[in-house]
């Protein structure tokens, strides 16, 4: 059916290793989980993107394709479910997660919502436009300058954003 190792292990209720081992001594293959289908960025999506990108999210290069990741704390989980549904043509995923153990500097365990998309070798173009050197930055590029829209800016502006005495501002590091 075209599960993971891991759904498998969950519906059966056992570890995924043994899936895994399962799968391998008896010849089950499986589509590479680390060569997605492509799936096409439509422009909305890309307004979206581009946005998140320059604010909170960041993209990951690991394998052959590259992925999407943006979190977000309890407070703004409304936004996270929102940019899940919007880039849900892309195979968004969002998940909650709670730290185990505190954070060393404040002794809190912090909650957090994560927005992911999986890896697609369409993501690759954005990648290559924002990181030079493993390093985000913001493009000068013309596709760049041409896309970044009044979306991106209220992505760019929900993710960084906040609101000044007498104005507004964004946070780019």
């Amino acid at each position: 059916a075209g599960f993971s190792d891991y759904k498998i292990a969950k519906e059966l209720k056992m570890n995924h290793c043994s899936v895994f081992q399962y799968r391998k001594k008896h010849g089950y293959v499986r589509k590479s989980l680390k060569e997605n289908e492509i799936k096409e960025i439509g422009n909305k999506e890309m307004n979206i993107l581009l946005g998140t990108v320059l604010g909170d999210a960041t993209l990951r290069k690991i394998h052959k394709n590259a992925s999407y990741i943006v979190s977000h704390g309890p407070q703004q989980k409304a936004y996270c479910e929102h940019m899940a549904e919007a880039l849900s043509s892309l195979g968004a995923k969002i998940r909650y997660s709670k730290r185990n153990t505190p954070d060393k500097r404040t002794g809190k365990l912090y909650e957090s919502y994560t927005c992911a998309l999986p890896a697609n070798p369409s993501l690759n173009y954005l990648y290559d436009l924002f990181y030079l050197d493993k390093t985000k930055i913001i493009p000068n590029n013309p596709f760049f300058k041409n896309h970044f829209n009044e979306i991106s800016l209220a992505y760019l502006y929900m993710d960084d954003g906040n609101k000044m005495q007498n104005g507004y501002a964004i946070a780019t590091m």
